[in-house]
Parts: C-alpha cells; structure tokens; sequence
C-alpha cells in the first residue's frame, strides 16, 4: 500500500484526497507490480478501499521510512561501487515540498542525500524551522559507513 502511495505522490498528488484519488484510478499494471489483490472471477487488480489507505498512512512514522529506505539504499550502494578505491560523489540539498503548507502551518522542509551520478535518493530527513544545518550529521547518521563517500552540499541554511 505503502508503494501505492508513493506512486501517486510521484505522479503529482499533494493531500490526502488526492492521494487516495489517485490509487483508487490506479492503472491496472501498477496495481498488479506493486502486489494488489486479483479478482479471482473477473482477473483485475483491486485497489485498496480508500478507508484503508488513510488508516495505514495515520499509522505510520516518516522517521522510520526515512531511516527503513536509507537503510535499504545504502545496502545497495555495494553493488554500484564494487571497487574498494571508488569514491562515492553524493549531494545533499534541502528542498521545501510544494503543497504541504496549511494555514498556520508552515510547508513542510526536507534535508535529502542523493548520489551524485545519477540522482537517486539515498537519504532524508525532515527538517524543523528550515534550519538545515542541524539536520546534516542526522541525515549521515542513516547511511552509515561513509569510507570513500565524497559529500558536497549547497549553502546550508
């Protein structure tokens, strides 16, 4: 459901409703890579019930995704830099995400570590008041073993 979520997020759906809009319209291929129920009579992909999909998103804890993806892309930065010499160029930048300001709420702010060759996200962290230099050695924190990784980053706010 999780991987649902994503999807609509990457295809431009900011809130809630949206969200849910999106997964409901779901195209039948998505549905079935991303592991959705099979009508066993009719064959199709059933979307999760929209009832559901607010449920699971209240459940769950950004801080621990956050921490669960860095974790799992950083397992997988063994396999793109086999050599043991190679150094690893990584970029950090923050960025505020559009549509997630509400009245009296600020936009929500994001510290993110992205490899440098091909712009895949490898780690981010939510950043209070913008301030993003407090956020820096967190952020590293979820990579974990730095040997060989070169890091540049923008000016900090």
């Amino acid at each position: 459901m999780l991987a649902l979520v994503q999807a609509a997020i990457v295809s431009g759906a900011v809130s809630s409703a949206a969200i849910r809009h999106w997964i409901a319209r779901a195209p039948q291929e998505v549905l079935a890579q991303l592991g959705a129920q099979r009508d066993r009579w009719t064959g199709l992909f059933h979307a999760p019930r929209p009832d559901a999909v607010c449920r699971t998103i209240a459940q769950v804890n950004a801080a621990y995704v956050d921490a669960a993806y860095a974790m799992h892309r950083t397992g997988q930065l063994r396999e793109l830099y086999d050599d043991p010499d190679e150094l690893v160029p990584m970029t950090v930048d923050g960025k505020t995400q559009r549509g997630t300001a509400t009245p009296g709420t600020p936009a929500r702010h994001r510290l993110g570590a992205q490899l440098a060759d091909d712009a895949l996200m490898v780690a981010t962290i939510d950043v209070s008041s913008s301030n993003e230099i407090t956020a820096f050695a967190p952020l590293l924190d979820q990579i974990g073993c730095l040997k060989n990784v070169v890091i540049s980053a923008d000016r900090l706010r």
